[in-house]
């Protein structure tokens, strides 16, 4: 009994040896699968990072493109806008010295022979002590102030002759009624046409060089803003503008382009002042003033442009109306937008688009109404602008 028992162990035993040896086996075989598995992973991870490095080179690279491109595209922005604001006052800079020319060209070739050296030394110091010469007039006025003067002459001076021709150039001269001593001396002179003619040439010229200085200083003031740019430079300033000074300078730049059928009328309130950006201001200004030109421009006749002032409680407006063609409910949905104009050739899109961001630097408002008589460009400052308002 006790052998076959023994027996029966060794059996049990050689048995669980043989399940042993064969889980033992499974066992290897899962152990080398395990390290085969991981050696897969370790590749796929080593392939992984390899693509993952490359594919980050890529993403930089293409980063640093769009970075670039978006750098052109601010560089060729900046620079359309600085074309744009430097356009006005280097036309009016250009425009003022082919004058000049012009002008010093008729006086020697018509006029100089004909003034004695005491006429042109009394013109030159008449112009000379003139605060400042307003080039040009309102064509509505200079035909009424032409009329008073004819009527003048005819009961002062009825003997002369050539009185029509006399009165606009006294007119041209800026010589009124009132100053009966210059009006005597020019009616004196050996060749009265030649000796007015002088007087205006000089305030032409005088007017001109005044021009060129001021636009220089426009220009100058771009050049500076755009470097403060460059630098990065946070230039936070207050400074008190005189809202119908700032204005009033317009007419002199624009001279040429408003031609003599334009009437141009200019009511600011000489009080009303701001705290703002001065060369900010004037470009404001002189977009308005620029597509004002060119819409009535679009009629034939009876062009006009008004610029005024409205003082109310807690705000000024101040008004750029012309009666030029309407414009489009659609056109108005779009015209404040950057690069957008109806002018085809002549247009950048720039203007309207820098208008909105001065008057938004300022804190202000503008408004656009346009029907079939008028369009008008209101912008609406508030009053207590002097106390909040830091520019950059």
């Amino acid at each position: 009994m006790g052998e076959k028992n023994e027996l029966l162990n060794i059996q049990i035993q050689y048995k669980l040896i043989e399940e042993l040896k064969i889980a033992n086996q499974k066992l290897q075989k899962q152990i080398e699968k395990e390290i085969s598995l991981k050696k897969e992973i370790k590749k796929i991870n080593s392939e992984l990072e390899k693509n993952i490095a490359k594919q980050s080179k890529k993403n930089i690279q293409l980063s640093n493109s769009l970075h670039q491109h978006e750098a052109m595209a601010s560089i060729g922005e900046i620079s359309s806008g600085i074309a744009h604001d430097l356009n006005t006052p280097l036309g009016a800079i250009k425009t003022s010295a082919e004058s000049i020319r012009f002008t010093l060209n008729y006086f020697f070739t018509n006029d100089l022979g004909n003034v004695s050296p005491e006429e042109f030394d009394l013109a030159y110091k008449r112009v000379r002590n003139m605060d400042s010469i307003k080039i040009f007039l309102n064509s509505s006025v200079k035909k009424i102030n032409t009329v008073k003067f004819n009527a003048y002459l005819d009961e002062k001076h009825p003997q002369i002759e050539n009185k029509n021709q006399l009165s606009i150039l006294f007119v041209n001269a800026r010589i009124s009624i009132e100053e009966t001593k210059m009006i005597g001396l020019v009616l004196q002179s050996k060749n009265p046409i030649s000796f007015l003619r002088l007087i205006d040439h000089f305030q032409k010229v005088h007017s001109f060089i005044d021009t060129i200085l001021h636009s220089s200083d426009r220009a100058g003031k771009v050049i500076h803003e755009l470097s403060g740019v460059v630098k990065k430079q946070k230039n936070k300033f207050k400074e008190k503008i005189n809202l119908k000074e700032n204005i009033s300078s317009l007419v002199n730049m624009f001279k040429y382009e408003l031609k003599k059928d334009i009437n141009v009328s200019i009511k600011v309130d000489q009080s009303l002042n701001i705290i703002g950006n001065e060369s900010q201001l004037f470009q404001l200004w002189a977009n308005l003033f620029k597509n004002a030109i060119f819409a009535v421009n679009e009629r034939v006749k009876n062009k006009e442009i008004q610029v005024f002032s409205i003082d109310r409680k807690n705000e000024i407006d101040i008004v750029f109306m012309n009666n030029g063609p309407a414009i489009e409910p659609e056109i108005q949905k779009l015209i404040f937008n950057k690069f957008f104009t109806t002018k085809k050739k002549e247009g950048t899109g720039l203007g309207l688009g820098i208008v909105k961001n001065v008057v938004e630097t300022h804190q202000a408002k503008i408004h656009l109404h346009s029907d079939k008589t008028k369009t008008c460009f209101t912008i609406t400052f508030p009053k207590n602008l002097a106390d909040s308002l830091y520019l950059n």
